[in-house]
């Protein structure tokens, strides 16, 4: 049986023009960590849940590999059964897909910045974001700590595009959204210095990308507010988990969350029973997973001076009396 092959292709939808409405909603999905008197920051914490997950993919597919393969290989011994000298190549080959794939996966688990925000600063006009210094990294520290920085830009430096990402192969076909941020040399160089996103995939689609945008423009051109028009109250706050315990009851059902998740995913939560065999060992793999990722994670200290133009961090209150900017619906 032929392996489907899969077909990637990044389509760009819009090039979103700053002084122009791109949505008549405007959302921010959630995803405002703070407000400063000048400035709201987003964050992606919304898929905590997510961490380690690509990593127990990755070791249950490379166990697959290892048992198909060991039972390919002692069935050589057979004269008649030498025909699976094809199926040990084939895995081999994705053995060592797998070894490539752990790379990318680690980088995605391990050694991430604790704060990912990207800071919009309305009074001086400029955006700020964290990125990865991968020009003063070591061969030994690429595998570790990398150098994590603030980058900071004008507005006027920045263009926002709606990307679809087209998945195809001979099972299926998809598309996955994003709303990507282009970073210019200058308002008048149009070379790429940089790029960056602002939401997790899983929250993005045809319509929140415009939407989302939109909800920035508006803050960063007119005064909107904070949060999304008509919101009062900000979006639910989910700590990070500080232990393997409590990674257990972010990823899934068996941990301190075990009665709530009944209550929320009672459907979801009773399939999970019904498996216990195979869920029980990939939750305690995820969980652990989880929580060495955010055991890693880096510490990021902001400039100074870049946080003495955001103004002072506001309080719920503070926000809704109108002091990031009155909240009214549009």
């Amino acid at each position: 049986m032929a392996t489907p092959t899969t077909k990637k292709r990044i389509d760009v939808l819009t090039r979103f023009d700053r002084h122009q409405s791109a949505s008549g909603d405007a959302t921010d999905l959630g995803l405002i960590q703070r407000v400063y008197a000048n400035a709201i920051a987003f964050g992606g914490e919304s898929a905590q849940f997510m961490r380690g997950l690509s990593q127990v993919s990755l070791v249950l597919g490379m166990c697959v590999a290892v048992f198909v393969g060991r039972q390919g290989w002692s069935d050589l011994s057979d004269p008649e059964t030498r025909v699976q000298v094809l199926g040990v190549i084939v895995v081999m080959f994705w053995l060592l897909f797998g070894l490539g794939f752990s790379v990318y996966t680690y980088f995605l688990t391990f050694f991430l910045p604790a704060d990912s925000s990207v800071v919009f600063d309305r009074r001086n006009m400029c955006v700020h974001w964290i990125t990865v210094d991968r020009a003063k990294a070591t061969r030994l520290s690429a595998l570790g700590r990398m150098p994590m920085r603030v980058v900071s830009a004008y507005w006027s430096q920045i263009d926002a595009e709606h990307r679809a990402v087209f998945r195809a192969n001979t099972v299926s076909a998809s598309y996955d959204h994003d709303l990507a941020f282009v970073v210019h040399r200058s308002a008048t160089d149009p070379t790429v210095a940089d790029e960056f996103g602002l939401a997790p995939t899983m929250l993005l689609g045809r319509e929140t990308v415009p939407a989302l945008y939109e909800h920035i423009r508006r803050y960063m051109e007119e005064g909107g507010p904070p949060w999304s028009p008509g919101v009062t109250e900000p979006a639910p706050f989910i700590a990070k988990p500080g232990n393997w315990w409590q990674s257990m009851g972010l990823v899934g059902p068996f941990g301190p969350k075990y009665f709530q998740w009944w209550k929320k995913h009672p459907g979801l939560t009773l399939a999970v029973h019904l498996l216990l065999p195979i869920t029980v060992p990939i939750y305690l793999l995820w969980s652990l997973f989880n929580w060495l990722s955010y055991a890693t994670e880096q510490k990021v200290i902001w400039p100074q001076k870049v946080l003495d133009t955001l103004g002072p961090v506001l309080t719920d209150d503070e926000v809704r009396a109108g002091k990031g900017g009155k909240l009214v619906a549009r």
